[in-house]
């Protein structure tokens, strides 16, 4: 008999699999693994608000959504378990017969991201000020969804220039939107 009962979201990954498929089984826990949280694009989006509402016990939180919470008074705990790292600078694409070559030409462009404020805007915004001269309020943002924080505290300063947009329905719906120029 299980001494508790978990309800955990996950993103299903290699380093996430063995629990997934029960090759790891923690003992005296009686684990509950929820991966599918949302339709199309937004199942991050739709995870994420599941852990901070408490719908579920805990999961794979980012950490910008994670500070946000907790800025709000949400009680969450963090453990220092990091399932995703990479250069963030990587996450960045064009079209490619834009004209540009290099990241400070963005300053005055569109941009697009899922959220203002998820993890990889966050890091990309840091970088492209840090590293290149561009800072937030250089470039139009065009948003494809409110942020969970932005519907609270946090919008963007009211100099940063943030549009919203419809959320694309598929990875593909996504693409064809960037072949059109939108």
């Amino acid at each position: 008999m299980p001494d508790i009962s978990l309800t955990l979201g996950f993103n299903p990954a290699p380093n996430t699999q063995a629990l997934f498929d029960r090759t790891v089984q923690p003992k005296g826990i009686e684990l509950h693994l929820q991966s599918q949280f949302g339709e199309g694009l937004d199942n991050v989006g739709a995870r994420h608000r599941s852990i901070i509402k408490g719908k579920i016990d805990g999961g794979e939180l980012s950490i910008s959504s994670f500070i946000l919470a907790r800025l709000r008074g949400v009680k969450l705990r963090a453990l220092p378990v990091f399932l995703s790292r990479r250069f963030r600078l990587r996450c960045m694409h064009c079209r490619a017969d834009a004209p540009l070559h290099h990241p400070s030409e963005l300053a005055g462009k569109k941009v697009t991201v899922h959220r203002y404020n998820a993890t990889t805007p966050v890091w990309l915004k840091g970088i492209l000020q840090n590293e290149y001269g561009v800072k937030p309020h250089d470039v139009e943002w065009f948003v494809a969804e409110p942020d969970i924080a932005e519907e609270a505290l946090h919008a963007p300063p009211p100099e940063i220039r943030v549009r919203f947009i419809s959320l694309p329905r598929t990875r593909e719906h996504a693409i064809e939107l960037l072949e059109q120029g939108e």
